[in-house]
Order: structure tokens, then sequence, then C-alpha cells
């Protein structure tokens, strides 16, 4: 039986690093632009290499099919996202793609009669880097709801998300109204039936500090933790910098500094949730004025929905105390509120007896980061996800690297468990 490459799978990995690559060595492949339609082609270009059926969604989801009929058999799915965020690295999400497509290729020579058919799907916009919405294609195939607030969300260049999804589909039209409506109807459109994915597996870099510090390059993963991400706004009273006496001032810029040490604060008590204040625009932003406004983007973080919950209604008291004190008004407006959701315990269990067959040493974990397996797990019978050793913990920088060793026994371990998946009867622990 043909086994999967990994060589072939880290040369294509450096091929795809050279779209969206920057002088600095990372890469900037944002959804829905030049890049990342650039990238998509390519992918799609060794999907059908692999010998399967390419389309894309109605939200640009790219999934690749096995030609082989299999009656009314839920699918077998495996797959990740290619975007990335601004000066990434070269393996988040890409690598769960690549593997998927490489063992497909591998199944496709093999004399085995599959009881299931395979899919392999590289996510529209899993990164939430260029309009603030995290998981978009997954979310949208598991037929999780998206909220018109987020369809309105603009890039960095005033274009809205929902503009961007019609310009996938080649919908020139400036009228807002009609851009939302045609942004639904395609949403709409992407969703997949309850239970219609048997099995999602999902191969990811951990993109922390965990295995690596263990020396053990496999994680199976047992849950995936979920953000809530809010939008702070801050509006004080802009007024020179020289004659506001410090007792008369309502400065916005003090007030979000008091906020963030807050948020820093409260989270560092808490041993599950994580809090993160990452973005901040400040108004005027020139050295003798006093600030008039300040936006900060906040990531609460945790597996445990209740502590994250927690969390976020004590800030809220924290904020209208610190309004009243300050002299500010504070807007606070929640982006997303996703829930932390566990892995198939079944698929859990098999994966690790494969790993045991194959003496790949391993350990369980849960995951920090959020994940498009998370949203898969809504609609799919079983859900897992393998994770490969991130070098030093490093993620979402130039710097992102795994040992190639490590990667090997991750698509080796994929390969093995997509294979149980699509033959029933060496995986007869999985129930329908």
């Amino acid at each position: 039986m043909l086994m999967p490459s990994s060589h072939r799978v880290m040369q294509r990995l450096r091929t795809l690093a050279k779209i969206g690559a920057e002088a600095n060595g990372g890469i900037t492949r944002l959804a829905f632009t030049r890049q990342d339609e650039q990238a998509r082609a390519l992918v799609q270009t060794w999907m059908e290499e692999a010998g399967l059926q390419v389309h894309t969604d109605s939200v640009g989801n790219l999934c690749g099919r096995t030609t082989t009929t299999h009656g009314q058999q839920a699918v077998v799915m495996s797959g990740s996202h290619i975007d990335s965020v601004r000066h990434a690295g070269y393996l988040d999400g890409t690598l769960g793609v690549l593997a998927a497509i490489e063992v497909a290729d591998a199944m496709n020579h093999s004399k085995h009669k599959w009881q299931r058919p395979l899919e392999v799907v590289a996510f529209a916009m899993e990164e939430s880097s260029r309009f603030q919405c995290y998981a978009f294609g997954s979310k949208a195939m598991a037929g999780i709801p998206q909220a018109d607030t987020l369809l309105g969300n603009c890039d960095d260049q005033g274009i809205t998300l929902a503009a961007a999804l019609c310009n996938v589909h080649h919908q020139k039209n400036d009228n807002e109204t009609q851009q939302l409506q045609q942004a639904r109807q395609h949403i709409q459109a992407a969703i997949r039936p309850q239970n219609s994915i048997h099995a999602f597996v999902e191969l990811h870099i951990e993109q922390g500090p965990v295995l690596a510090a263990e020396n053990i390059g496999i994680g199976l993963v047992t849950a995936i933790a979920a953000p809530i991400r809010l939008n702070i706004t801050i509006h004080g009273m802009q007024n020179h910098s020289g004659t506001t006496p410090m007792h008369l001032r309502s400065d916005a810029l003090t007030a979000a500094a008091a906020l963030i040490l807050t948020v820093e604060s409260l989270c560092a008590n808490s041993l599950d949730v994580r809090g993160t204040v990452a973005t901040i625009s400040n108004e005027p932003n020139i050295i003798n004025a006093i600030p008039g406004m300040v936006q900060l983007g906040i990531d609460l973080r945790s597996g445990n929905s209740t502590e994250r919950n927690s969390i976020h209604q004590v800030l809220g008291q924290h904020i209208k105390r610190m309004a009243e004190q300050r002299h500010v008004r504070i807007k606070q407006q929640v982006i997303t509120q996703d829930e932390p959701v566990t892995m198939s315990p079944a698929l859990l269990n098999n994966m690790e007896a494969l790993a045991n067959n194959s003496n790949i040493r391993h350990r369980r974990l849960a995951s920090g980061a959020g994940h498009d397996a998370a949203s898969i797990s809504r609609i799919a019978t079983h859900c897992g996800m393998i994770f490969i050793a991130s070098k030093d913990g490093i993620s979402h920088h130039p710097k992102e690297s795994s040992n190639e060793t490590d990667i090997a026994q991750g698509i080796e371990l994929l390969h093995a468990t997509l294979t149980a998946l699509r033959l029933r009867d060496i995986l007869h622990h999985v129930n329908d």
C-alpha cells in the first residue's frame, strides 16, 4: 500500500509559503484577497492531482472529494485552512490541508474497498485578521448563525465582509442592503445537513508550548477552547494637553490603560481563562492633545465557558465603575461568543490506540486556540484533532516551525485514522 510522503508535504508547504511572502520571512495571506485566491488555485491543482473532484461552495470553502460512489454514506472529512494572520508563519492551518491531500492521494492508490467517501477541505477565512470574524467558512458549513453585524465588519480598506463574499461570486453591487441579502443567501446555501459528516479529523500545529516543553511530538486533542471577543469604545473629551488640569480631564486613553490592566488582573487570578487586549486605536493620536476616543479589542478565552462568562460579567461591572470614576463613556460590543467543545471520546480512544500501534509517542491535551474542528463538531458524528508540537511554542509569527519528524508522524497517524474511519470494520468502536 502506498504511504503518504511527508517529504512532498514539506515541499508543498514551502511552495505555498511563497504566496503572500514578506521580506522578513513572514506570510500575509488574508481571506478573500488576491493572495488567498492564488493559494486556493494552487491547492485546487494539488487536490485534482490527488484524484479528487473539486468544487468551491457558496462561501468559498474549497472541497475535494473522492470520485468513487458510496451510496448515501456520510463522508469522512479532513482539512483545515490556508488563510493567515498578518506576518504569519507557514504551517498554521496549511499543514492540515496539505497533509489531508497527501493522505487522499495515498488512499486513491490503495486497493482497499472503501466503505465511506473521503472529502478534503480548505475552509474559507478561519482567521479573523481581516474582518474580525473567526472560522467563517466552517461555521457556515455547520449552520452556525452569522450575525448581520459581522457581515458589516470592514477591513482596513473599508470593504465589508458581505461585499468581499459577493466579490467571490463576481457580484458587483454597491448597494449595502443588497450585498447583505446576497451574503445571507450564500451562507444559507453552504449549510451541510446534520450527521452528513461521519467524522472530521483536523491535523494542526499546537501553537503552544506544552508538547515542546515535554519533548513530545504528537498531541491528541480532548477539547477546544472558545473566545468571547469584545469591541470596547471609550469616549472622553479631547482637549489641550497643556491647559487642562489633571483633575478636570476626561482622558479616554488612561481609562483604556486601566481597563487593560483590569483584564490582565482578572485573568491572572483565574486558572482557566486567558485574557488579551490585542488591538488599540487612539484618537487624535497626537502628542499635544488629550485622547478623546479609544477603541480596544479584547479576547477572553477558555475551555470552561462558565468561568469565562463569569470573568466577562465581572469585567462589565468594572467597566461601569470605571466610566463613572473617570468621567468617560464606555460602550461594550460582543463580536463573538463561541462555546468550547469536547472532541469525540470514541474517536479519541481509537486514535490513541492507533498511535500506540505505531509507537508514536503522544499525550492528550486541550487546545487553547480555536479551530475549524470546533464548528464542524456541530454537524459531524465524530470529531477529533491531531496536534504537531510547535518549536518553542511559537505560532502566528514568522519563526513558527515544527520538527519534520513530528510532522511525518502526524501525517502517519492521520493516514491511519482516516483509513480506519473509511473501513468501518477496522474502527468498529465508532458507531454511526
